[in-house]
């Protein structure tokens, strides 16, 4: 590995826009028990820097809460399903 390569630091970032996670309620019929007030608490969930692993559990927490989840869905694949709409990205920090 190069000299330059060593003083940089790679991170990764995952998001989840909150179109994507409003279209995969309606394409799944979930979020049918809660009121706009509530569904608005759960969108603002995922408007943050940096969705962690703990924010899909607490996102499809809020999900579950608010639905009946469709036959031979339960809760791991609510989470999975939440994690599929994430997007990842890369970026380079410099090191000194």
């Amino acid at each position: 590995m190069d000299e330059t390569m060593e003083r940089i630091k790679f991170i990764e970032r995952r998001l989840i826009f909150v179109d994507d996670l409003k279209n995969l309620c309606a394409d799944k019929n979930l979020y049918t028990m809660g009121d706009e007030k509530c569904l608005g608490k759960m969108l603002n969930k995922c408007r943050k820097p940096n969705i962690t692993t703990e924010d899909i559990i607490e996102i499809a927490k809020d999900i579950h809460i608010y639905s009946h989840l469709p036959e031979g869905m339960d809760f791991t694949d609510l989470c999975s399903e939440i994690a599929e709409i994430s997007h990842s990205f890369f970026e380079r920090i410099a090191m000194d």
